[in-house]
């Protein structure tokens, strides 16, 4: 089999957060008697780095005050995913168990935090089926440039990203990938993309993409 990689976003496209960052966003708020942050403002930031989530988190207050406050939330809600766990989306296992025996499995998040994709792979008994997981925040890395790492480190020959946000898609096509988009997730699209309403769909979607040229 040649060497190709599937690569995958982790909020709205392998597991769904919302319910647990709100919860760690709000003890963070409360902490501090900070604003309620808003179901929406924590729905608006998924895909974001830290300084996108601050604007929507604390719009009232400078980047240089509100950041750390998110960096907390984002700590606290990694303690919070590894004890209560996220949604998984229908079939995770399943697909992952059919992609893995093909091709090598990957994750790039725009997290500051590797811990952050740990809490999926831990709360989710999924670790044996990854080759590796990236987390560009972390790296000093943006997501394109986590991909274009992925494929580096491993000399994959072709490989895809699967995500649910514009941002992914201009992050593929940046690190020169190819794109899926799960249109159950969390953002919108406005290009043209292979598409998935589910993961049922994902591996008939990889072979499709990886067979065009």
């Amino acid at each position: 089999m040649k060497n190709y990689g599937v690569i995958f976003d982790l909020d709205g496209t392998l597991w769904d957060v919302a319910g647990v960052t709100h919860k760690s966003a709000n003890e963070v708020a409360k902490k501090y008697g900070l604003n309620y942050v808003t179901e929406k403002a924590i729905l608006d930031s998924f895909g974001l780095p830290k300084e996108g989530s601050a604007k929507n988190f604390f719009p009232h207050l400078p980047l240089d005050v509100s950041v750390p406050y998110v960096e907390e939330i984002i700590s606290l809600n990694i303690d919070n995913l590894f004890k209560l766990g996220g949604r998984l989306y229908p079939n995770v296992i399943p697909m992952l168990e059919e992609l893995s025996r093909d091709y090598g499995l990957f994750i790039v998040t725009n997290s500051p935090q590797r811990r952050y994709a740990e809490s999926f792979i831990y709360s989710s008994n999924t670790g044996k089926y990854f080759r590796e997981y990236y987390s560009a925040g972390e790296l000093g890395l943006t997501k394109a440039q986590a991909i274009k790492k992925t494929v580096n480190d491993f000399k994959l020959q072709k490989a895809v990203y699967v995500g649910d946000t514009q941002t992914d898609c201009d992050s593929a096509k940046e690190a020169g990938v190819g794109f899926i988009y799960a249109d159950y997730g969390f953002g919108n699209l406005d290009a043209e993309a292979v598409t998935v309403s589910g993961l049922d769909e994902l591996p008939a979607a990889v072979k499709r993409v990886f067979s065009e040229k």
